[in-house]
């Protein structure tokens, strides 16, 4: 797997697998509903003691993506 930083501000991702898609949505749908608005800081806080749960391939599957920070 590859993780691409576009010009244009998208992220691409090529050869990535089914469970490594499925932990990227359930972290980020999981984020979108924890961090759903700024404190009065700007910054992002959650209130949640359970932010999400990933499968052991998930997790593995996640592991194995080379991301470009």
């Amino acid at each position: 797997m590859r993780t691409k930083f576009n010009k244009n501000g998208t992220v691409s991702i090529t050869g990535i697998s089914k469970d490594a898609y499925f932990a990227i949505r359930t972290i980020v749908m999981a984020a979108q509903k924890a961090f759903d608005e700024p404190e009065d800081d700007g910054e992002y806080h959650s209130n949640e003691d359970f932010f999400c749960c990933l499968e052991e391939k998930e997790i593995e599957e996640l592991n194995k993506i080379d991301w470009l920070l």
